[in-house]
């Protein structure tokens, strides 16, 4: 059975089935990853899950079996339909035709424009994208991973994923805390990735940190950035 991983902003949680994931409350922006993907996607666009949104815990854990077909009775009810639709096919032309004969062509109905359809779409754009630029927090993830160079800093190497439909971001406030190994902090430094990062993408970066000695683990998060109109 495929297993799932979620991502709450500071760390990687799972693995977990689709009846765990549904359990947990996740929803449809929630970021998933699993093996194949190479980043995190939103949970909608995975088929599975999207499935599932539309089921209760229950369905999911007690799906319906379906009926045994009757082959020969399918067989026969099969040849049956093919001859009452050819049957239909010769007869129905015959049937429109005589009846158009008989009725006069009806006036066109007046043409209706499409700028309202525009505008109505237009205007859910401009407000979903307004929504994104004031919360970028709900949107953005990161993770990473840290490694020692020869002069003992350590070194961040991560990735930021923005979830969002229409907005992107740029000049990403960042917070890293340094962990020991029984997972007390040590200490918390801020730093910036400059970076843009657009819709549904993902953007790179590398930083060097003079962290304590006992370090061991780290915790990272996004604390601000910038909307790009």
């Amino acid at each position: 059975m495929k297993k799932y991983f979620i991502h709450n902003g500071h760390k990687q949680l799972g693995p977990f089935s689709v009846i765990e994931l549904m359990e947990r409350g996740i929803t449809k922006c929630t970021p998933i990853y699993t093996a194949g993907l190479g980043r995190y996607v939103k949970a909608a666009e995975i088929p599975v899950l999207n499935d599932a949104f539309g089921k209760s815990i229950d369905d999911l854990k007690h799906p319906e079996t379906l009926p045994i077909v009757d082959k020969k009775r399918n067989s026969f009810v099969t040849r049956m339909a093919w001859a009452v639709g050819a049957l239909l096919f010769i007869i129905i032309p015959f049937i429109v035709y005589k009846l158009q004969a008989d009725v006069p062509d009806a006036p066109l109905p007046p043409t209706t424009s499409s700028t309202p359809v525009k505008k109505d779409i237009q205007q859910l754009k401009t407000t979903l994208e307004q929504k994104e630029a004031s919360s970028p927090l709900q949107y953005l993830s990161v993770h990473g991973k840290m490694h020692r160079n020869l002069v003992g800093k350590k070194i961040i190497k991560g990735s930021i994923s923005n979830m969002a439909s229409v907005a992107s971001y740029k000049n990403m406030e960042m917070a890293i805390t340094f962990l020991s190994g029984n997972q007390t902090e040590l200490q918390t430094q801020h730093f910036y990735v400059y970076d843009f990062v657009a819709p549904n993408n993902v953007v790179s970066f590398r930083s060097v940190f003079k962290a304590p000695a006992e370090t061991e683990g780290f915790r990272i998060h996004v604390l601000s950035a910038i909307a790009i109109p």
